[in-house]
């Protein structure tokens, strides 16, 4: 899986913004694309949500989670805060 960090300053990003510039690189970079799933570092919460060993690890299981289901890119903004992963739609 490629991954991406996008280089933002402003340490008060919050999540939806963050997850509006995520959206848009990995559409520049993949083209028509899907998220699979997310991280937010700050407040430990992932989704999809029930995933298997969440709760314990949220991060291992969307990582896990995301590369299962053939995850070609990770976006991290703000050193790790939240990151996303996309797929690109199968033709």
């Amino acid at each position: 899986m490629r991954k991406l960090e996008l280089s933002i300053k402003d340490e008060e990003l919050d999540f939806k913004t963050a997850e509006e510039m995520a959206d848009e690189k990995a559409e520049e970079e993949l083209g028509d694309c899907i998220r699979l799933g997310w991280y937010n570092d700050e407040l430990k919460l992932v989704a999809p949500a029930d995933l298997l060993g969440s709760k314990e690890e949220p991060e291992r299981g969307v990582v896990a989670f995301a590369e299962s289901r053939g995850a070609e890119m990770e976006i991290d903004v703000l050193g790790g805060r939240y990151r996303f992963y996309y797929k690109k739609f199968d033709d």
